[in-house]
């Protein structure tokens, strides 16, 4: 290769890239020395910031995009139309997108930088008003489906020198959850002894099948009922169908008139309430306007004391006058009965008569929290009878009623005919008062007095009656009460009667109340009582009673010792004698057990009568058949699978399960949640249970049965440690791969598990991150050990 052509080319080259690096390293220092001019902004142009907002002391939970020039805050005005509570007559006409919001009068704006938000104060009254509710509301628990069977019995049986009598009355409901259907009746026999006279009898009671539809608080009805008319109409006996309210299904929701606390807060606060300085209601309100409703009121008028704190503990006192009663309904709150079928007469004599196909219903409406309108009719082949009527209070006056209704009965022969109802309540801490004045015109007929002309009976009629009833307690519990009744009817005398009476307490501990009445249903007659009451210890007590009446006088001692309830034992003594001479004694025992009710007693003068009695509740529920003391309401069976271990219901001991691990609650308030418990602590220690606690809702007449999942098991105490023999840390977790029950390893690495039966326990111990172990117990492992728990190594 030539290596001097070679350098001679080369050397052009170097020189055209050397010219090429000047150059562009002059460009890049003319470009240096010489930027641009930079760009200017708009005049026009504000930076937008996303900010949190503040209202009221009140961190709201949406940011704001806002735009800040010279201190002034302008806000999109959608945003002050939706979140922002400003009247529109404070927001200016000419602003449609955005609005500066420290120009609006009465509002406070500044930024702070802390917590990156626009804090804005308005007058509270611009706020809207909270509403808030001082009744604890009950959680949101389905009600239980279960179905099952349950049979009510009570047996009794007397015996005496000439007669021999007995009776037995059953009521059967099968229950589906949400409804029953139900039977009952009554069958007696009496036989006198020496003769070969003996009665039998049978009354059928009812039978009907109730549905209830807990979405809109109603209930249907199939069979036999009575008629609902509410506080405006007396209810008559049906066979048929009836369509009703049952706010019994929603015991939390407020269907009364109920007083309420308003006021306004400046800041937010706690609002505190006291009646007799004990504090009833207590909650947390926001800045601005609140209504406190439902407070745990007593019926009638009374003050409370409102107690207002803010965050500063700036504290300000109010009372307040407030007025409760439950005959008004509150605003909005509807309340019906529809009742079609045939009259049923003489229920419980004999065999009952069904006839005379009738319609009685009734709708009532709080129309404000102070009004109450109610619309009612009754409508048979020859009757028929309307009304109205409303209820309102005049605070702190009291609650005042009128009721009109106007009957046409073609039933023989034509009678038109009305009514006029005036009523009037007041009552308060100390005083209760009432009267009532009703009116009847002579050829007034209702469903309750219709049909039995037709029958041969007659009726008198009624012009007017009058009650007023006066009662007042003192602080010391010592309480005055005055009655008086005035009945005058179209035909024969009148009838009066009134009644003076006293109650007050005395030493020791004793009790002392005296009445006076007078009446003249057969000639004039006043009648004197006296009775002391005295308690003996904890659990008996001695009564002494006198009795003054025109047949003459009448002297009573009584001893009673124990209590009714679940599984308690009554005994009670009386020993009667009077002015004539006669005398007469009474003993009587009674016991509840877990398995019935059982009672006895005698009674009589010379010649005694002896009688027994016992009843319960039979259930089947899944399939079982458990014997239990009676509950004609709603019950709850408790399977704890466990013997001897006490339950509870809403934290009451309702008693202990028996040999089987059986326990039984009745009488349930129906559509209240409770909780069905065990007590953990008297667990025997050869025994688990899956659960411990769990809360049901019944329907009206329903049951269910609660499993704890109670079984015996072994408990095995272990100790764990690792590799290196050292205890594994306490607080380790072990979990049983077969249940998926966790437990902590203790101190000294100590473990606790319980083992069913022989199977082997798969553990799995996590005792530090990423730090897991398994091991296998074996019930052959602690039997060998003579009480020294085995030790297991953790690799």
């Amino acid at each position: 290769m030539n290596i001097t052509g070679l350098k001679n080319k080369t050397v052009p080259a170097c020189f055209l890239l050397l010219g090429i690096f000047a150059h562009r390293n002059g460009l890049c220092r003319e470009y240096m020395n010489e930027l641009p001019a930079p760009q200017t902004l708009q005049p026009e142009f504000i930076p937008e910031y996303n900010v949190n907002v503040i209202l009221n002391g009140r961190m709201l939970k949406s940011r704001i995009p806002i735009r800040i020039t010279h201190h002034h805050y302008l806000v999109p005005r959608v945003y002050l139309d939706h979140k922002i509570p400003v009247p529109k007559s404070q927001l200016p006409v000419d602003s449609k997108h955005v609005v500066d919001i420290t120009a609006i009068v009465g509002i406070k704006t500044r930024y702070d930088a802390g917590q990156h938000a626009l804090v804005i104060d308005v007058p509270p009254e611009w706020l809207p008003r909270q509403s808030l509710s001082a009744s604890d509301t009950d959680e949101s628990i389905d009600y239980s489906n279960a179905s099952g069977v349950a049979l009510d019995y009570d047996v009794y049986v007397s015996h005496n020198r000439w007669l021999d009598a007995g009776s037995l009355y059953l009521g059967g409901r099968f229950f589906t959850g949400s409804g029953y259907l139900f039977a009952s009746g009554l069958a007696s026999q009496a036989r006198l002894r020496g003769s070969a006279f003996s009665a039998t009898q049978y009354i059928r009671y009812q039978t009907y099948y109730r549905q209830y539809f807990a979405d809109s608080d109603t209930a249907l009805i199939l069979g036999d009922f009575v008629s609902d008319g509410g506080e405006w109409d007396s209810g008559v006996r049906m066979g048929g169908i009836s369509f009703r309210k049952a706010y019994q299904l929603s015991p939390a929701k407020n269907i009364y008139q109920s007083p309420s606390i308003r006021g306004t807060a400046r800041a937010p606060s706690i609002v505190d309430i006291f009646m007799d300085n004990r504090k009833i209601a207590s909650d947390s309100v926001d800045s601005g306007p609140y209504e406190i409703n439902n407070l745990p009121f007593i019926n009638g008028a009374g003050q409370v004391t409102v107690v207002t704190t803010d965050k500063l503990g700036n504290k300000t006192n109010e009372t307040v006058q407030l007025y409760k009663t439950s005959s008004l309904l509150a605003a909005g709150i509807n309340q019906f009965s529809a009742n079609l079928g045939y009259l049923r007469y003489n229920y419980g004599y004999g065999d009952s008569k069904y006839h005379n196909l009738a319609f009685s219903g009734y709708l009532s409406r709080g129309i404000t929290p102070t009004l109450t309108h109610v619309l009612f009719m009754q409508n048979a082949s020859r009757l028929l009878m309307a009304g109205t009527g409303i209820n309102f209070l005049v605070a702190p006056v009291g609650t005042f009623s009128l009721t009109g209704a106007a009957s046409s009965d073609n039933e023989l022969t034509r009678r038109n005919g009305g009514k006029a109802e005036l009523g009037y309540s007041y009552a308060n801490q100390h005083v209760n008062l009432s009267y009532n004045h009703s009116q009847y015109s002579r050829g007034y007929t209702d469903l309750g007095s219709y049909g039995y002309q037709a029958d041969g009976f007659s009726l008198a009629p009624t012009r007017s009656i009058d009650q007023v009833w006066l009662s007042y307690q003192w602080r010391n519990a010592v309480t005055l009460g005055i009655g008086y009744f005035y009945i005058r009817p179209y035909e024969n005398s009148v009838y009066s009667m009134g009644n003076i009476s006293l109650s007050l307490p005395t030493f020791l501990h004793g009790d002392l109340s005296l009445g006076v009445s007078a009446y003249n249903a057969s000639g004039h007659d006043l009648m004197m009582m006296l009775n002391w009451s005295l308690p003996l210890g904890s659990c008996a007590r001695a009564q002494y009673t006198f009795e003054h009446s025109s047949p003459g006088n009448r002297n009573s001692v009584n001893l009673t010792w124990g209590g009714y309830g679940p599984q308690k034992t009554h005994i009670d003594l009386q020993a009667t004698k009077e002015e004539t001479g006669y005398r007469n004694q009474r003993a009587s025992i009674y016991h509840s057990s877990r398995y019935a009710n059982l009672s006895g007693g005698l009674y009589g003068s010379n010649d005694k009568t002896y009688w027994l009695e016992g009843s319960g509740t039979v259930t089947i529920l899944d399939g079982a058949i458990q014997f239990n003391r009676d509950s004609q309401g709603a019950f709850v069976l408790v399977n704890a699978g466990i013997p001897d271990l006490p339950y509870y219901s809403g934290g009451n001991l309702e008693g202990r399960t028996d040999s089987r691990g059986y326990g039984f609650i009745d009488n349930i308030q129906a559509g209240t949640p409770i909780e069905i418990s065990l007590d953990p602590t008297h667990l025997p220690v050869d025994y688990r249970a899956r659960r411990y606690r769990k809360k049901v809702r019944l329907y009206p007449q329903s049951g269910t049965e609660v499993n704890f999942g109670g079984e015996k098991a072994f408990p095995a105490s272990f100790r764990l440690v690792d590799g290196a023999g050292h205890a594994i840390p306490a607080g380790s977790v072990v979990k049983d791969e077969d249940s998926g029950n966790s437990t902590f390893i203790g101190y000294h690495g100590t473990g606790f598990v319980y083992m069913e039966n022989d199977r082997p326990v798969i553990l799995s111990i996590y005792h530090g991150v990423g730090s897991t172990c398994r091991i296998v117990l074996h019930r052959r492992d602690f039997a060998s050990q003579r009480g020294t728990p085995p030790t297991y190594t953790c690799r």
